[in-house]
């Protein structure tokens, strides 16, 4: 893969991360580091990429949240009253911690585009939001790059390879403790015929 190639996937993982796709942002950066650290790719290149990618995915949940989040939540109909009460939740959570909130979700997987999106339905100030995301984006960036730089390839291979095995593993563990408890989709389906 050319040096380009490289940091165009990195840059549409981690936007695609940053959008609340689940998408491996987190071993996007740790395996563009220890790209940086065998000579593949620059290093500054792969920083900047990065975080550019998290604050445009970022702020597009945003103003997601702020141009239209409030009235979906408030409108009538379905679990109409669990709406407004998670919004009021979210609302009072934003006003006490928002600008800490946002920095310190960044760090969060399956976190990152719930945060920006309800930092934009809760109303937050654009400035602060930008300024305080922008300086978490960075961060994110830099560390896991650094992570990924200072492991090498081999050893950042090995982190994500156990990563995957660990959630796969979790993931059937939950399928089956849902089929023991009957709220599996097969289950209930099974209970229906």
């Amino acid at each position: 893969m050319t040096p380009d190639a490289g940091l165009a996937t990195l840059f549409l993982l981690v936007l695609a991360d940053s959008l609340g796709v689940p998408a491996p942002g987190d071993s996007a950066l740790l395996v563009a580091g220890a790209l940086a650290a065998d000579g593949s790719i620059s290093l500054v290149a792969i920083v900047a990429v990065a975080t550019t990618a998290a604050i445009v995915g970022d702020t597009v949940v945003y103003w997601v949240g702020r141009s239209g989040g409030r009235r979906v939540l408030l409108r009538d109909g379905r679990f109409a009253e669990r709406r407004r009460s998670a919004l009021a939740k979210a609302d009072a959570f934003y006003a006490r911690y928002g600008l800490l909130a946002v920095f310190v979700g960044r760090f969060i997987p399956g976190v990152r585009g719930f945060g920006a999106l309800a930092a934009g339905t809760s109303g937050m100030n654009w400035g602060a939001f930008a300024a305080v995301n922008a300086a978490a984006c960075l961060s994110w960036t830099s560390l896991a790059v650094a992570a990924g730089y200072a492991v090498g390839p081999q050893v950042a291979v090995g982190v994500i390879v156990a990563a995957v095995v660990v959630s796969g593993m979790v993931w059937l563990v939950r399928r089956h403790r849902a089929r023991l408890d009957g709220s599996a989709p097969e289950a209930q389906s099974a209970r229906i015929t």
